[in-house]
């Protein structure tokens, strides 16, 4: 409930003295008059009121006013009345008034105060009558309005008021200053009529001031009451727009419960048929196992069980579910199975092969050797034109020498159902290229099976002695190429140890076993990765930490399983996140020793030059790398990027700031991933190039030039690739740029193998989702990864970028980060879909170009 508002003491009037004493001697001196105050010769027919604010700011007597102003008129200032007592209180009201005026004048602006000092305040009119020439009288029962105002106003002044109730019939003849010619009666009367009147103008002072603060409280009590009014309309509004979504939900529930209702029906007739269903179950069709049967049986093996345990654990899931089976497959019957499924596997390569060899295509052998444990296995698969690939097999053997895989490989394909005893010499004739590893072993293979398809061609090539010598060498051609993600690999040493002879010059230590950059980057991924997060139970407190202070959080990969290029990838984010790293160290325990290791070698200069010269490889020379391996045409197209790269590393070797431009080798190949490389590599760039930076970057360029001329020596200018490229380029199209599916074989033999029905089921299930298809192809949006700005207001905005969208239910979400780049902080955020494209269309969203 809201109280009375208390009432306002009201203070008392001023005299007007703000003006300087040069500014009223001004406007005395514009007419004449001096600083005597001497009028003698002046006459004007009207005075303004400048004037007279100016005589009540020098004359203090009322007496003194009026005399310079009668005189400033021409009129005679002896001149004795018998109104003079009349005629000085109506003067003295009226320089009240024009006092009074000027301070609310003041205030309405400087225009109305300056038009208001020009208006007329006096003239000749003013003291005397038109009729009959004499001074000019106010009845005592007449009040005096004030100019401006309306008879019986609110407006009027307390002083107005206060006039008409002092005036009295009294004869103006009475002289109040001497007591001793003035009548008792009258002077008590006098007396009683002033104390009156004071009484009466207080009271009707406390009035008026408490009538304003009533004005206020009502005003104050009318907003509210509009606010109250406002708020109910729009819940009134938002209670419609309620009721309408919740009448459309009554709506969807009632047709869910019908569809409910339809299917438990059907779903009791289906109970109804099974009660009359025999719980037998025929695994044979006439006197042969099904193939549903020979399926299953297959699954069970491939899941660890053994072959005389398959019949036992069929029977157990059988009773499980209630079923019987009317014959369980024996040991030896599984056993058949599994020769079986390996003679239909290889009669499905035989298939693909015999289609190979009467194509015109050529092929690409790929080829890998690992250990497992005790056990050497030796594996092989052929790449064809179109992409694809076809794993021959893996096959164990004694030891790892080039002729013992080159006989594994005539093993594995002679071996295949039915084939003709120059199969393997067709097979090689086929092939044009290998794919491998540089290891020794790999190379010399690929010798032994340039050296074998040399002498096959002869034989198998019909009329071969009738060829011309260009059709001869056409069939000679054979190239040799290596996995390209291996340079990258053996990359990382050629970047470290030249980081640590840069360590060891500055340091003066010699015995370094690594650089200090290195054990940070393994510092880093073993407390903030996945794989630690269990023993050193940092990870946890890193991201509660992330989430308190806003941080834009990058993970820390492990090293198993990344061994191409994880260090680059990881000095990159430890880079980005140095000063998070350190305040996080500061703020955490300091018994945790190894954070306290990890911020020292942090707040080291030195090692964060070698941090950002690590991550600039990640995204100038690695990162471009690895797209070309996993995304090129022709294997040839190495050619370009290798000489890209060569003059690139030319320049910055001789001129260490190119190396911190941020320009690309290939600018084609430099991904702009708005979740990934851009914001790191935006970080790498804001850091300025130091003298230390620079040459370390020398030292880097000069020691990756020597490095990778020798790594693509066949793709530069004078190599066997580079000069025959457009000769051997229709014949090298099955090549890949890696050797990873040979890789991945081996790979997968150290986790069970999905069955292909599995496969095939989990397939059509992918495609059968359609929520699922919905966000892969919302992936590929033409939003996603494009900068944004958000325009807040006329003068601000906001500069960001779409991360993704997503499919949230029946509600399409689109999430845009916002980056601010005076303290590396961004902030994600959520909006409908519907909504963003609004404002994309009204132009409060506005895409960079």
């Amino acid at each position: 409930m809201d109280v009375e508002p208390p009432e306002k003491k009201v203070k008392g009037l001023s005299r007007m003295n703000e003006n300087s004493d040069a500014d009223h001697q001004n406007v005395l001196s514009q007419f004449g008059i001096s600083s005597s105050f001497d009028t003698s010769g002046l006459v004007f027919k009207e005075i303004p009121n400048s004037v007279v604010l100016s005589l009540i700011y020098f004359q203090r007597q009322m007496k003194d006013i009026i005399r310079t102003t009668k005189s400033l008129l021409g009129m005679p200032t002896e001149e004795v009345t018998k109104d003079c007592n009349k005629e000085y209180h109506r003067f003295r009201r009226k320089v009240m008034d024009i006092e009074e005026e000027s301070k609310k004048e003041k205030k309405r602006g400087k225009d109305k105060y300056l038009n208001f000092l020009k208006s007329l305040a006096f003239d000749r009119s003013f003291f005397f009558s038109e009729n009959n020439g004499h001074a000019v009288s106010i009845s005592p029962k007449t009040p005096v309005v004030k100019r401006g105002h309306v008879k019986g106003s609110a407006k009027e002044s307390v002083l107005q008021l206060r006039d008409i109730e002092v005036q009295t019939d009294l004869p103006c003849d009475i002289d109040f200053t001497n007591p001793a010619l003035t009548p008792f009666s009258v002077q008590k009367l006098h007396q009683k009529c002033i104390s009156h009147c004071s009484q009466i103008s207080e009271t009707f002072r406390k009035r008026i001031n408490k009538v304003g603060h009533w004005q206020k409280y009502h005003k104050n009590r009318i907003l509210k009451s509009n606010l109250s009014i406002k708020l109910l309309k729009k819940a009134n509004i938002l209670n419609e727009k309620t009721q309408q979504i919740l009448k459309e939900k009554n709506s969807q529930l009632a047709a869910v419960k019908n569809a409910l209702r339809e299917k438990d029906e059907v779903f009791q007739s289906a109970l109804a048929k099974l009660d009359n269903v025999s719980n037998v179950v025929e695994l044979k069709e006439g006197k042969s196992f099904s193939n549903r049967a020979f399926e299953a049986v297959i699954r069970l093996k491939s899941l660890g069980v053994a072959d005389e345990k398959v019949g036992d654990v069929m029977r157990v899931v059988g009773d499980l579910v209630g079923v019987t089976f009317d014959f369980l497959p024996s040991a030896s019957t599984c056993r058949n199975f599994a020769l079986s499924a390996l003679h239909l596997g290889q009669s499905h390569i035989k298939s693909r092969l015999d289609n190979f060899l009467e194509s015109n295509d050529s092929l690409c052998l790929a080829s890998d050797e690992t250990t497992k444990g005790t056990a050497k296995l030796q594996a092989f698969g052929i790449h064809t034109p179109d992409g694809g690939f076809t794993l021959l097999g893996v096959q164990p053997v004694a030891e790892k020498s080039a002729q013992t895989a080159f006989n594994a490989l005539e093993h594995l394909v002679g071996a295949l159902p039915v084939v003709p005893s120059d199969f393997f010499k067709k097979f090689l004739v086929k092939v044009t290229s290998t794919m491998c590893d540089s290891a020794r072993t790999e190379k010399k293979f690929n010798e032994i099976v340039e050296k074998a398809r040399k002498e096959a061609v002869p034989e198998i090539v019909n009329d071969y002695d009738k060829l011309s010598e260009a059709e001869k060498s056409n069939f000679s051609q054979f190239s040799q190429f290596f996995c390209q993600l291996h340079v990258v690999a053996n990359y990382t040493d050629v970047a470290l140890n030249a980081l640590l002879g840069h360590e060891s010059l500055v340091t003066g230590k010699n015995k370094l076993g690594e650089a200090s950059v290195f054990g940070l980057i393994k510092m880093v991924s073993q407390l903030f990765g996945q794989r630690g997060s269990g023993l050193h139970g940092i990870l946890q407190l890193w991201e509660a930490w992330c989430g308190d202070h806003l941080v834009n959080r990058f993970t820390f990969p492990a090293f198993s399983g990344n061994r191409f290029n994880i260090v680059f990838v990881l000095a990159s984010r430890v880079f980005f996140h140095r000063f998070h790293l350190i305040e996080f160290a500061k703020e955490c325990d300091c018994s945790k020793v190894p954070l306290q290791e990890m911020r020292k070698l942090l707040e080291n200069e030195m090692i964060i030059d070698h941090l950002q010269i690590l991550g600039l490889c990640d995204q100038l020379i690695t990162g471009p790398l690895w797209r070309l391996a996993e995304g090129c045409e022709h294997i040839l197209d190495t050619c370009k990027y290798s000489k890209q790269l060569q003059k690139w590393l030319k320049d910055c070797a001789t001129i260490p700031e190119c190396f911190f431009d941020g320009s690309s080798p290939t600018p084609s190949l430099q991904v702009s991933s708005p979740t990934n490389s851009t914001l790191l590599f935006e970080a790498l760039l804001r850091r300025d190039p130091t003298e230390s930076t620079s040459e370390v970057a020398s030292v880097v360029c000069n020691s990756s030039l020597l490095y990778f001329n020798r790594a693509f020596v066949d793709f530069l200018p004078g190599g066997k690739h580079c000069n025959d490229q457009n000769e051997i380029r229709k014949s090298m199209e099955a090549a890949p740029a890696t050797n990873r599916n040979i890789e991945s074989v081996f790979a997968s033999s150290q986790s069970k193998p999905l069955p292909l029905q599995d496969l095939i089921g989990k397939l059509e299930k992918l495609i059968d989702d359609q929520q699922l298809s919905q966000q892969l192809l919302l992936v590929d949006h033409e939003f996603v990864g494009k900068r944004i700005k958000l325009k807040i207001s006329s003068k601000r905005s906001r500069k960001g970028f779409v991360e993704d969208i997503r499919i949230n239910g029946a509600k399409r979400t689109i999430r845009v980060q916002f980056d601010d780049k005076s303290d590396d902080k961004t902030e994600s955020i959520e909006m409908g879909f519907d909504e963003f494209e609004a404002k994309v269309a009204s132009g409060v969203v506005v895409f960079d170009s």
